[in-house]
């Protein structure tokens, strides 16, 4: 059966380029969330101690077995061009659709998703097909900004932007952040696809983990129905945010206003 608001459009072209992403299990998840009360609680020694993204990694990274056993079976099945994030713990592979059809790793069918301080910057996850523009957002800036000094602009996109007409939960998102947090350097991480039919978060976390310079605050108005995803995929995306926390990010998520 589809997941609701697809539809099945036919066969992948067998050229087509297709992305897996693979979670490897990692190793050091109890000191890790132990970790994060630690540098979390103004009462403890370890306040504010937060790691690098090398010392994440070195806690996390699946253990060599791990590695060695998915990659056997990944290239037993003709998967070669794999790629890992800096904290180990992901492989993303690269294969054409024709050769993923043929593996157990994915389908080849085609679906349509149908849309509904040292470092002063923030950041704004976009997901569900949402994307902003530069051109609306200087517009608004300009009939809305001229009491307060601002910023026209967002300064880095991560991730493929999209083209079109601009989604309006990503444009006002974009706009008051830079209002609220007026003149600091902002950022997009950009998202498209989907994960179960829901915003894909590991692949936002996922980003996040490969980066050694990110945003502090990282604000997202968007939000998952828990019945419709898998305990696992929870519980990873949990990890994730766990790793982000280590490193002294803040990440503020809607609660009740259903993204609003």
């Amino acid at each position: 059966s589809v997941p609701p608001g697809w539809a099945h459009a036919g066969r992948v072209d067998p050229g087509q380029p297709v992305q897996l992403t693979f979670a490897l299990r990692q190793r050091g998840a109890a000191r890790l969330a132990h970790l994060v009360q630690d540098v979390s609680d103004p009462r403890s020694p370890r306040y504010g101690q937060y790691l690098t993204l090398e010392q994440l990694r070195d806690l996390v990274q699946p253990s060599p077995a791990t590695l060695m056993t998915v990659l056997k079976w990944l290239q037993g099945h003709g998967v070669e061009d794999c790629r890992s994030v800096t904290t180990l713990d992901f492989l993303e592979c690269y294969l054409p659709a024709s050769r993923a059809g043929q593996s157990p790793v994915s389908g080849s069918k085609c679906y349509l998703v149908f849309s509904r301080g040292d470092n002063l910057s923030l950041c704004v996850p976009q997901f569900l097909e949402q994307y902003f523009h530069q051109a609306d957002l200087a517009e608004f800036m300009q009939l809305f900004g001229s009491g307060f000094a601002h910023r026209t602009q967002v300064d880095r996109v991560v991730g493929r932007q999209g083209h079109g007409k601009a989604g309006l939960e990503a444009s006002l998102d974009v706009e008051y952040i830079m209002s609220t947090g007026a003149n600091v350097s902002t950022w997009v991480f950009s998202n498209p696809g989907r994960h179960e039919s829901q915003e894909p978060f590991l692949a936002w976390l996922l980003l996040l983990s490969n980066m050694s310079a990110v945003p502090w605050v990282h604000s997202v108005s968007y939000g998952d129905d828990e019945d419709s995803l898998s305990y696992a995929y929870m519980e990873r995306v949990n990890t994730e945010l766990m790793k982000a926390a280590a490193r002294g990010l803040t990440i503020l998520f809607a609660s009740g206003g259903a993204g609003a």
